[in-house]
């Protein structure tokens, strides 16, 4: 039976966190438009024609290296080594985040409580070294459980039995944040609290006191 987004009250001993779009915020379009000063061609076009091919969720996979994704993202926008080489592709592709603060806030509030944290993402080897080495809030969960790491992606069921085993309780002792409702879904069949995160939203958090004892310290949530 799936929980709702309200039925959250009962105690918590572990918080799951979906990385894009809850802790950071990202922008893809901000590599494409670099990209297109290249191919001359819309940039929202050129990003569409990468996100869609198969090759992006098979590197979000792990089944694919950094270096045969970047010939294939090559191939796909019809650019050569010439064009862009491979530590200029590497700027490109990871620097589109930046950190939503509130959320950061919550986080560290609570890791004081003792409460396990876990972050479950679709992510990929070339994202997640660079996030690791500039968002270091990343470094305060207990465990990641990551898509290029698993094999498996959002939102199949053996990575959220992975998250479930990793948190180190049950499923209703388990809270879910993630900005995308079919991931949330899924979480919920398998009797996770769930919350459908918006950004625009930020009361939320508050509003529905989803963990009993909490209260931020951050008066902009």
């Amino acid at each position: 039976m799936r929980t709702k987004d309200t039925d959250v009250k009962q105690a918590i001993s572990c918080v799951i966190f979906d990385l894009g779009n809850v802790i950071l915020f990202f922008d893809h379009l901000k590599m494409a438009s670099k990209i297109s000063n290249l191919t001359g061609r819309n940039p929202e076009n050129d990003f569409r024609t990468v996100i869609e091919d198969e090759s992006w969720q098979i590197f979000e996979k792990g089944f694919m290296s950094p270096k045969i994704f970047y010939n294939k993202f090559l191939s796909l926008l019809k650019l050569s080594p010439n064009d862009i080489d491979f530590n200029s592709f590497k700027q490109y592709f990871n620097n589109i985040f930046y950190p939503n603060k509130a959320m950061i806030t919550l986080i560290k509030d609570l890791k004081k409580t003792c409460t396990r944290l876990i972050l479950l993402s679709n992510t990929n080897e070339l994202h997640y070294e660079f996030i690791k080495k500039n968002f270091p809030i990343v470094n305060i969960f207990d465990a990641h459980v990551l898509s290029y790491k698993e094999g498996r992606r959002k939102p199949e069921q053996e990575i959220f039995r992975k998250a479930i085993r990793v948190a180190g309780c049950k499923a209703e002792n388990i809270l879910y944040i993630d900005d995308i409702s079919k991931y949330t879904e899924v979480a919920s069949d398998f009797g996770i609290k769930t919350l459908t995160y918006d950004s625009k939203r930020q009361d939320r958090l508050l509003k529905y006191d989803f963990i009993p004892w909490y209260t931020t310290s951050d008066p902009t949530v």
